[in-house]
């Protein structure tokens, strides 16, 4: 069966993903764009100088990659002259590589064509690849490991295929040829092990390392934003019904010392004005230090430091694709309310068991929490003492990993 699913990957699902990307990039300008970002990335890993050994990053999208900074920072940071390249499967991701000024090259991972990544392999020339969490595509791993390349799982979680009867041989084969695997959380340790049918060691969530750090760093870059006197709710990484309950509870509460930040997960001109045409708000890159009520975010990378201005935050996510991160709220140690598709987020769902983190079905879900939780000081004190315990205990991963990649560069 294995090679049957391997003969449909290559042969027929690859070459339709390629026909399609070609196609749509005729006339939508988010995939032409996307084309170009790959070419471009491609001649530049070829035509840029390897000086020292060179680590590559892989991450499907932002939030993967931001569970991967950390453990580039201690590596930068080893006394080791190093390269780094990244690699993502996203728009979120390859953007957010470009800001980071410590990385040669960020590029789109190709489309897992055993010539793209032939031709991509020979371009970026990494002595060692860290894969964050689950995206690992069967031709890019056997050609880096029939090149030698040793490869390092991460961060890493239990992927969807690996739960299907007819798939979970063709992923365990894939996943056979990495060095290493080190889960994210004794849950998925024990799902990889009986998917590799070895033991899998786990580690804690690097997510909450990078939270630790930025917290130290963010400085006052959002000063002007703080109100005494008004409760702030971060909404991050929201989709419309996440947005849409929001907008009801806040209607509902008619409370004009509430005020929300919104941060769409993807803040395009569409969205921010869809919200901005139901809820009266000023656009950030026009806020000022006078700017009162209701806040959309109209750009990325902003999320992680809004946070510091919360009260209490609203993860997105949770009402459709899946919770998006709830370890960066909880790193500001503050009530966490989200949708119920939480089964791919083992910070919110043990974080559920206590009153951090709150599942809201609705908009009537989501008053009684505003007023129950986020209004109530003595539960969000309780809350801080949750979370400080929560997140404080379980760091250092970051380091952990960057030893385990030094030894293969040394």
């Amino acid at each position: 069966m294995r090679y049957l699913v391997e003969i449909f990957y290559s042969l027929v699902a690859l070459p339709a993903i390629w026909i399609g990307m070609r196609l749509l990039g005729l006339w939508n300008p988010k995939m032409q764009r996307r084309l170009a970002s790959e070419r471009h990335a491609l001649d530049l890993l070829a035509s840029t100088e390897k000086l020292h050994p060179r680590i590559h990053f892989h991450a499907a999208s932002m939030g993967e990659l931001e569970q991967c900074v950390t453990v580039i920072e201690h590596l930068t940071n080893s006394g080791i002259a190093l390269e780094f390249t990244v690699s993502s499967s996203s728009p979120s991701g390859y953007e957010h590589a470009l800001r980071l000024n410590y990385i040669t090259v960020a590029a789109y991972l190709p489309l897992d064509t055993v010539r793209g990544v032939d031709r991509f392999l020979s371009a970026a020339r990494p002595d060692v690849i860290v894969i964050d969490r689950y995206d690992l595509w069967p031709h890019f791993i056997k050609g880096a490991s029939d090149r030698g390349i040793p490869i390092h799982v991460i961060n890493a979680t239990m992927p969807s295929a690996g739960r299907s009867l007819l798939l979970r041989s063709w992923v365990r084969a894939t996943y056979a040829r990495v060095r290493s695997i080190t889960a994210v959380s004794t849950h998925d340790a024990t799902q990889l092990s009986e998917l590799m049918r070895s033991e899998i060691q786990w580690k804690p969530d690097t997510r909450r390392d990078r939270v630790v750090l930025q917290k130290k760093n963010i400085g006052d870059q959002f000063d002007h934003l703080k109100r005494s006197g008004i409760t702030t709710i971060v909404a991050g990484s929201t989709w419309p019904p996440d947005e849409d309950f929001l907008i009801t509870a806040l209607r509902e509460l008619n409370d004009p010392t509430i005020r929300v930040i919104i941060v769409p997960h993807e803040p395009t001109e569409a969205a921010v004005s869809r919200i901005q045409g139901r809820l009266p708000s000023t656009r950030l890159s026009q806020s000022t230090s006078e700017t009162v009520g209701h806040i959309i975010v109209d750009s990325i990378g902003k999320l992680l430091a809004l946070y510091s201005l919360a009260d209490a935050a609203v993860v997105g996510g949770g009402h459709g694709v899946g919770v998006h991160s709830v370890t960066e709220p909880a790193g500001y140690f503050i009530p966490i309310a989200c949708g119920p598709r939480i089964e791919r987020s083992n910070d919110a769902s043990v974080l559920q068991l206590g009153l951090a983190l709150t599942v809201v079905m609705n908009a009537k879900d989501l008053t009684e929490w505003i007023l129950d939780v986020v209004l109530n000081t003595t539960i969000r004190e309780i809350v801080d003492g949750e979370l400080r315990t929560f997140i404080l205990a379980n760091t250092g991963a970051s380091d952990d990993y960057a030893e385990m990649i030094l030894r293969d560069i040394t």
